[in-house]
């Protein structure tokens, strides 16, 4: 099991340098084609924009993975050493999913059935 960890963190580890060298890459000739050439496309715009959208998700399970994120860890910290790794499962797992579960639900019922105008893709990405 441990193998397979260390795999699937190294697959999700490459798929992100790879997210964030295509978006690297679109920005800098995105600016380069619409400051000095003159042309501007709204396709890739948006394109990186989702790509953006990955990185920070795909990013985000990293930093939890590797315990690399924001964390208020006072209570956690006060606590007996037996109780502490209780309190960070119940805070990054119960509280933070639930904050964060239900406010996509909120953003979704706002904007998710309206489809990107360009890639004209619905921006819920469920199958329409």
């Amino acid at each position: 099991m441990n193998r397979l960890v260390k795999f699937a963190d190294r697959v999700l580890l490459v798929w992100c340098i790879l997210l964030m060298t295509v978006l690297t890459t679109g920005v800098i000739a995105s600016v380069f084609l619409r400051y000095v050439l003159n042309l501007f496309f709204v396709e890739s715009e948006e394109a990186l924009t989702l790509i953006f959208v990955a990185t920070t998700y795909f990013g985000m399970a990293l930093g939890v993975r590797e315990r690399d994120h924001i964390a208020i860890t006072y209570f956690a910290d006060i606590a007996p050493p037996r109780v502490r790794t209780g309190i960070r499962i119940f805070i990054m797992v119960i509280v933070i999913s639930a904050v964060v579960f239900r406010q996509s639900l909120i953003w979704i019922a706002k904007v998710g059935g309206i489809p990107s105008p360009s890639l004209s893709e619905p921006r819920d990405f469920s199958t329409s």
